[in-house]
């Protein structure tokens, strides 16, 4: 019990970690790690729970929430592990600047994800406590009346979309269910002048404070490496939920990975998709397997003749030494040549994230024959970048994975490169959930004239790397 009670907090506090550590599945979510971790203080500093990264990271939970709703020890594990995914999957970070339709999805994923996982009464009942049935869009963050067994239909005037948005959440459906999925669901029942409004009138759990209800202190835990890095390694102990929701996450650490085999996709895919490795300079029409290729470059030709020439710098020296003209000059032409020059490589950068698991085999056999030929420079990232070796076998292959995605890798990596070597040209594969580049990333990668293309594809598809690209475009659906 020395792990939970600690003298210097109030009575109050250590009976809020005894609740917490007490419930049934602590053990199993690693509760004793993440009480040692944080200190768990009472405050007003958000309306429901928000961590403050601090030297002693803190954990602060409104009193008035906890006795209006967290009577139940149950309860209140939700509130904590509601406030834990917003920071493990680093919703704030998907997009520049979130907007309350984006933090009522959050919302609404994190919800479902927390009921599948424990779809019990006596946890369900606390979302469904916090809003109504009968209001919405209340009721996309909480699971329907008599829900996993015997779930009530959405009410007469709930929309095909918003229906659509129910069943993603909390329907029979096994399928992957990412996180466009829901928003785009939602974005087709909820009228964008009316958003904020609306909103206003849902229970969000976690720091939702401010106009676009993306709080400071959520953002600053989110955005603090160290805290997120300690929180991964919690998480990743976490038994896995039955219904996963796929999108961008921090992932796990970095472990041995392999390149799963590869397959035949179907015709118009790969149609598609040489027609993008071809813009991005790969695949060019006419291309040898030598990593040289004939180019006609200007080439510097001396010849002798009686002709005065302007260029021939000896004159005036021959004229001191001499005392008059030379009777030969020296003049140099500039003449086409062929020439076999290194070919310019592009660098592709694989996503092989959680997420992409379905289409990797078939990006892997695309990439098989101009990566052996030297085409192409192979990485794979998640959020660390590993290069693939184009002399063994992909399968054969381990590569770092740590099944998250952060496209800030990516550009780290390639600033690396001395300045000279940054390839030109750089293709993403992926399925956009990456979050947002950094400003000085990008700006240093423009300065060295670097251009991004960008297919995507997957089971579900952001185009939040639109801006950032030269070229985006959606791959065939593989269904």
């Amino acid at each position: 019990m020395s792990i939970i009670i600690n003298t210097n907090r109030t009575a109050s506090e250590a009976r809020l970690r005894e609740r917490i550590f007490n419930v049934l599945p602590a053990a199993s979510f690693q509760m004793d790690r993440l009480l040692r971790l944080l200190d768990i203080v009472e405050s007003d500093r958000s309306p429901t729970a928000c961590i403050e990264c601090a030297a002693q990271p803190r954990l602060h939970l409104n009193p008035d929430f906890i006795a209006a709703y967290c009577r139940d020890d149950e309860s209140l594990f939700l509130l904590v592990m509601h406030e834990l995914q917003h920071v493990v999957l680093g919703h704030t970070r998907l997009f520049g600047r979130a907007t309350p339709l984006h933090n009522l999805v959050f919302d609404a994923v994190i919800n479902a994800m927390l009921s599948q996982q424990f779809p019990a009464p006596r946890y369900t009942q606390f979302f469904q406590s916090l809003n109504s049935w009968d209001e919405f869009p209340a009721r996309l963050l909480r699971p329907p009346p008599g829900w996993p067994d015997n779930p009530a239909p959405p009410p007469a005037d709930a929309t095909r979309a918003e229906r659509r948005a129910l069943e993603l959440l909390y329907g029979n459906d096994t399928s992957t269910v990412t996180y466009l999925d829901v928003f785009t669901a939602i974005v087709k029942t909820l009228p964008p002048h009316k958003v904020a409004r609306l909103v206003g009138g849902c229970v969000l759990l976690g720091d939702h404070d401010g106009e676009s209800l993306g709080g400071i202190d959520d953002k600053a835990a989110i955005n603090d490496a160290g805290l997120r890095q300690i929180f991964r390694r919690i998480v990743e102990k976490w038994p896995p939920p039955p219904t996963p929701i796929a999108g961008r996450d921090e992932g796990g650490d970095a472990s041995p990975w392999k390149i799963p085999a590869a397959k035949n996709a179907r015709a118009d895919f790969l149609a598609a998709l040489r027609k993008l490795l071809r813009r991005a300079g790969i695949l060019r029409p006419g291309a040898a397997d030598s990593p040289r290729s004939l180019r006609r470059v200007p080439v510097e030709h001396e010849h002798w003749t009686v002709l005065p020439q302007a260029r021939d710098r000896r004159v005036p020296t021959l004229e001191r030494i001499l005392g008059r003209r030379p009777i030969f000059y020296q003049g140099i032409d500039i003449r086409p040549r062929l020439r076999l020059e290194p070919r310019e490589v592009a660098h592709v950068y694989l996503d092989v994230s959680g997420s992409m698991d379905a289409v990797l085999p078939l990006l892997t056999g695309a990439l098989r024959a101009p990566h052996r030929r030297g085409e192409v420079k192979l990485f794979v990232f998640s959020t660390v970048v590993g290069e693939v070796n184009p002399r063994k076998p992909f399968a054969e292959q381990e590569l770092p994975n740590t099944g998250g995605t952060e496209i800030n890798c990516v550009l780290e990596h390639l600033i690396a490169q001395p300045a000279p070597r940054t390839p030109r040209r750089v293709l993403l594969l992926t399925d956009g959930y990456t979050g947002q580049p950094r400003q000085d990333f990008t700006d240093e990668l423009r300065r060295r004239r670097v251009d991004f293309f960008v297919g995507l594809t997957g089971p579900g598809t952001s185009r939040e790397l639109e801006p950032f690209a030269k070229h985006l475009e959606e791959l065939p659906s593989l269904d």
